[in-house]
């Protein structure tokens, strides 16, 4: 997973909660297609409020983290 996108990430959450967001660094995106597909799916779950959704962008986002980076989830 790329670093930058983390801080992009805290910045959504930041945003959904109406507080000011973090300065992010502008660096090259390099190309991550399972991320990109990752991020529409959260997108649509929270548009669309659905738990099973949300729940199932979680166990992904875990895995994500555990296979690519050796990230404990």
């Amino acid at each position: 997973m790329q670093r930058h996108y983390f801080p992009v990430i805290e910045n959504y959450h930041r945003e959904q909660e109406y507080l000011k967001p973090l300065p992010v660094a502008k660096l090259e995106k390099e190309p991550d297609p399972e991320f990109d597909a990752l991020w529409e799916h959260c997108l649509v779950a929270h548009e669309k409020n659905d738990l099973e959704m949300i729940r199932e962008n979680e166990e992904w986002w875990h895995r994500i983290r555990w296979e690519r980076d050796s990230i404990p989830g």
